[in-house]
């Protein structure tokens, strides 16, 4: 019979491999027995034997191994597609041993195993089998990672995890309510182009209102044009008014006349937000109001305009009358919005100040409010249930939908729709800061209480203040038109795009994966380990979705020291909000310090890590794989996450461990095994 026998070497911290021609025998002599009906391994389609070779001085007591196969030593034209019919035996005994599959891939040929060796004294080794296709007479064990490693956990493990602080660990994918098509660029022309509004007008042209200027603090153009093919095309922009103000609104009255509202000084160089009328369908407006005096006490408007019989409701903010903060103000009209009336202040003494807010019915004299704070890193809300003439407390709703700028409400299909500017926060110990750049929606369908399935619209590459104001339309089939702008190319000079969004019931369907999701909150799932040996690591691998305000999603390995004090051992963050880009770098803590170790994210891309830890040196060493075990970066060695931690590890935690971001992660894997400073090696022959 002719053998091709090659000799495989781990190095020690990880698993690459090297391959190379080698003669000898296997350690032990593998017969085929001769009474029938014994099961023999041997007569397998596809027959591997992997030597296993303890070449250090460690005693190795049901040590597991990695044993990566290629198409140099096996044929993955024989048996199952996806592997399902190896199978792993002792040479000696034919008996079947335990291991696990991670990956194998038949196109590629390559393939990773996890055998679990029985004893491996120091110098001593161990062979075993590797076998595809059916065997008489054999029943061999099939991949399983929990009869392999001390601890495991899969798609199978869901229930046995401890959860908390809002977050969920399922085997299922909850699909979002929102398709987004037609995506269209109106206007990208190396200007700086913002804050649109759009209204239909009552001949049915569709008018659409943006700001034009070079830049974010000199804009001021008003810019209108007009579609008469519903959003398909647009006609020519035309400068209608030349103002300071931000923002211009646009609305349609009951009684089918457009009205626009933007801030300008007045003869006193006192900025305020005016209103006037088109009685043309937005051909020509007439003169412009202002809604308080003095004119600052009213301003920026946001799309919160909504009708109830020939009453038109608004609110706006502008200056508190109780303290230095802003205060949003509820407005009313009941002449068609030729006059205005300032109902009330919505919020009150000791309530942090708010500005952008959207307000929206909810019920037949039920008002809901979401309102933007003036720390820009908070998000709140609040209901009235007497349309407006007085508001109950703020509420915050920061752990559900994060930090939304330029909050917009607006009732689709039975639900409640919130659309905003998604800050992603990062952070230091003492100073969060936001970058903006997503274009997100929410729904509620309990009239504002809770808002679930955030969903990203667009994103966008420009600084912190570039984009992400939008203003929704509803149409006729349920559907919304939404016109937004963002700035695509970090060039400072944003586009007006618009998008169409349909609602629809969201699906569940089965997934291969722990699937955690959390709010914009701490939240961890936790499940404990009994592991004696010092020296181990902990692999995973995992994909994280992207999600509203961006995913983060931490690995976490703590246990008691001594005086039965929790100590944080291995703290990954992935991508980190304490890296000085929280969207793309990924890391750990070492000395309570952020190291860095990848400097590119991607959702939807699968990584494989690994952390090899030394109790008692006391430090921690990252490797990032790819799905075939082959080492593809290594860190540097690094102390643990918390300074003098000298715990033994005793639980194994994942989720979210940041309060400034979410997660929805796919976990393939997490397992922890011994690890030695010096890994077996393992030779590979190939029987036939």
């Amino acid at each position: 019979m002719n053998k091709t026998k090659f000799c495989i070497f781990f190095l020690a911290a990880g698993l690459i491999a090297l391959s190379i021609s080698c003669g000898g025998s296997l350690s032990a002599p593998i017969t085929a027995p001769t009474r029938p009906g014994i099961c023999d391994p041997i007569q397998a389609n596809e027959v591997l034997a992997a030597t296993i070779q303890n070449t250090g001085t460690d005693d190795l007591q049901n040590y597991v191994v990695a044993v990566p196969v290629d198409n140099d030593s096996f044929n993955f034209a024989v048996g199952a597609r996806d592997g399902s019919d190896l199978a792993v035996w002792d040479a000696n005994t034919k008996s079947p041993i335990s291991f696990w599959l991670e990956s194998y891939d038949s196109q590629i040929g390559k393939a990773l195993l996890w055998v679990k060796t029985n004893h491996l004294a120091p110098q001593a080794s161990q062979t075993v089998l590797i076998t595809a296709g059916a065997i008489p007479h054999c029943a061999g064990q099939a991949s399983d990672g929990y009869a392999v490693f001390p601890f495991f956990s899969d798609v199978h493990d869901v229930h046995n995890w401890t959860t908390e602080n809002h977050l969920s660990l399922t085997d299922t994918v909850t699909t979002s309510p929102f398709t987004i098509q037609d995506r269209q660029v109106i206007e990208s022309d190396g200007t700086y182009n913002a804050d649109p509004g759009l209204a239909e007008a009552g001949n049915g042209d569709w008018v659409l209102t943006y700001r034009k200027g070079t830049d974010h603090v000199d804009v001021p153009l008003i810019i209108l044009r007009r579609s008469q093919d519903k959003g398909k095309t647009w006609g020519p922009e035309v400068a209608y008014f030349d103002t300071s103000g931000p923002d211009p609104a646009l609305a349609r009255a009951p009684d089918g006349d457009l009205i626009l509202v933007f801030d300008k000084p007045d003869l006193n160089n006192v900025t305020g937000a005016v209103y006037g009328r088109s009685v043309d369908n937005g051909l020509t407006w007439g003169p412009f109001t202002f809604f308080s005096q003095p004119a600052d006490q009213i301003f920026g408007f946001v799309p919160a305009f909504f009708t109830n019989g020939s009453a038109m409701y608004a609110a706006s903010y502008g200056t508190s009358t109780f303290d230095t903060n802003e205060s949003p103000y509820f407005l009313q009209s009941t002449d068609d919005g030729n006059t205005w009336t300032k109902v009330s202040e919505m919020r009150k003494l000791g309530e942090p100040g708010l500005d952008e807010t959207s307000v929206t019915q909810v019920g037949e004299q039920s008002l809901f409010a979401m309102m933007r704070a003036d720390d820009s890193i908070n998000t709140y809300g609040s209901f009235s249930a007497d349309l407006g003439q007085t508001w109950g407390p703020v509420i915050s709703y920061t752990r559900q939908v994060g930090v939304v700028q330029d909050p917009i409400l607006i009732s689709a299909r039975n639900v409640l729709v919130l659309l905003g500017r998604q800050s992603l926060l990062s952070t230091t110990p003492s100073n969060p800061s936001a970058t903006t750049r997503q274009l997100v929606a929410f729904t509620s369908d309990d009239g504002g209480h809770t808002f679930n399935y955030g969903t990203i619209l667009d994103t966008y590459t420009g600084t912190t203040i570039d984009g992400g104001y939008s203003w929704p339309l509803l149409l006729s089939d349920g559907s919304v038109y939404v016109v937004y702008y963002a700035d695509s190319n970090n060039l400072r000079k944003p586009d007006i795009k618009s998008l169409r969004l349909t609602i629809q019931q969201p699906s569940i369907t089965p997934t291969n994966a722990l699937h955690a999701v959390s709010q914009f909150d701490r939240g961890h799932a936790s499940r404990n380990l009994n592991l004696s040996a010092t020296r181990y690591s902990v692999d995973l691998r995992f994909r994280s979705q992207q999600i509203a305000g961006g995913s983060q999603f931490s690995v976490i390995l703590a246990g008691n020291d001594t005086n039965d004090v929790s100590r944080t051992l291995v703290d990954w963050e992935l991508p980190s909000v304490h890296s000085s880009d929280p969207t793309s770098i990924s890391g750990f803590f070492a000395d309570g310090q952020f190291v860095p170790f990848t400097n590119s994210f991607a959702y939807g891309q699968s990584y494989r890590l690994r952390m090899i830890v030394d109790e008692k040196q006391q430090q921690q060493e990252g490797q990032m794989m790819d799905q075939f075990g082959a080492v593809v970066k290594t860190g540097d060695l690094q102390p643990f996450a918390q300074q003098g931690a000298s715990a033994h590890v005793s639980s194994v935690t994942i989720g979210n461990d940041s309060n400034l971001r979410s997660t929805d992660t796919l976990l393939d894997f997490i397992f922890v095994r011994q690890a030695v400073t010096m890994e077996p090696g393992v030779a590979i022959s190939r029987l036939h």
